[in-house]
């Protein structure tokens, strides 16, 4: 058995026998605290197949990012990985924007964000740094889509404040609703509301969600009542009850809530 240090990791190479046939294989060695279990974990999983599929040599390895879009998961490695990085530069050095920053001026790496090339997609980005794996993630998906839903709720509910009629207020504040739930459920890896438009699936997605405290229930509950005076706000003339001026600031606190939620870096 013969060791080589992978960042900071043992990077074990072993020699098994399966069915009378020698197998070389390769396993990241103990780690030292949680983090470094964390990273062992997605190492090991994901990126030293991908390695060894390429027949690359571990050792000249220094950056990995884990890609999960609407097309399934993809690996890239050194040059392939799209990332800006927020670091925290060491004392002596000064840069303005634009100067070229390097390595070993860096004190520490901050946040990793992806660039406008990954708007939609969900990541873990790993980067070797002073002889250790840093390890950054962000699971939203669909940041882009998100934020044309919450655009769309906003201008909805924006109008919302302009009409005097119950019947054309209700239809503006469900359309709102209903895009900030979107938003919501965009955000999340279940591919099946990417590209929904149907009110009943939407409805019942948001429901389940909160039942499991995925998503507040007191916004559940005003888009079920909006969603329930929906029909008659457009196409009968039964009165309408519901609460103009509470219905509306709930919904424009979640939009809110929303955007941090699904946008904020």
């Amino acid at each position: 058995m013969t060791d080589t240090l992978l960042c900071g990791f043992c990077l074990e190479t072993k020699e098994v026998t399966n069915a009378g046939e020698t197998i070389r294989c390769q396993t990241v060695g103990a780690a030292e605290s949680l983090e470094d279990v964390r990273i062992q974990s997605v190492l090991q999983t994901f990126i030293v197949p991908e390695v060894i599929r390429r027949g690359w040599h571990l050792s000249n390895m220094n950056i990995a990012q884990i890609i999960s879009s609407e097309t399934g998961i993809s690996i890239r490695l050194n040059d392939e990985v799209y990332a800006q990085y927020i670091a925290l530069l060491k004392q002596h050095i000064d840069r303005c924007n634009g100067d070229i920053i390097y390595v070993d001026e860096i004190e520490d790496i901050e946040s990793v964000e992806l660039t406008d090339l990954d708007l939609n997609v969900a990541h873990i980005t790993l980067f070797h740094f002073q002889n250790r794996w840093k390890m950054f993630f962000d699971f939203r998906y669909n940041r882009q889509r998100c934020k044309e839903h919450l655009d769309s709720a906003q201008e909805f509910l924006d109008d919302s404040k302009c009409v005097k009629g119950c019947r054309t207020h209700c239809d503006l504040l469900m359309v709102a609703a209903e895009n900030v739930a979107k938003a919501l459920l965009l955000s999340s890896p279940r591919q099946k509301m990417w590209n929904c438009k149907k009110h009943k699936t939407i409805s019942s997605e948001l429901n389940i969600n909160a039942k499991f405290g995925n998503i507040k229930q007191e916004f559940v509950n005003v888009y079920n009542e909006l969603r329930n005076n929906y029909d008659d706000a457009r196409y009968t003339i039964k009165e309408l009850i519901y609460d103009r001026e509470y219905t509306y600031s709930v919904v424009q606190r979640f939009l809110e809530e929303t955007r941090i939620q699904c946008l904020k870096s």
